[in-house]
């Protein structure tokens, strides 16, 4: 039997989940407890780099850590532009 990828991420089926967890609070399930290899066919780093790079994700919506602490945004981030007016500060 196939999991669907929500079940197999969090142990739940949708329902369950939906009626714990859903806005109500958090689930934390490892790599290690889960069946195959984890989170690797779920999320691998080729669309995690995809997502960051080329989708237009963006701060606060986006949040960077490094060995379970918080990367400030400006170190992953950098001004960007919207139409022809510079949005960083100075507008070069």
């Amino acid at each position: 039997m196939t999991l669907d990828p929500l079940q197999r991420a969090t142990g739940l089926s949708a329902q369950e989940f939906a009626a714990m967890y859903w806005a109500r609070q958090p689930l934390l399930r490892r790599a290690a407890e889960l069946p195959g290899d984890g989170f690797a066919d779920l999320l691998d780093l080729d669309a995690v780099d995809e997502l960051v790079s080329r989708r237009g994700l963006r701060t606060p919506f986006l949040r960077m850590a490094k060995n379970g602490d918080v990367i400030p945004a400006g170190r992953f981030t950098r001004g960007g532009r919207c139409g022809r007016r510079d949005r960083r500060p100075g507008g070069r």
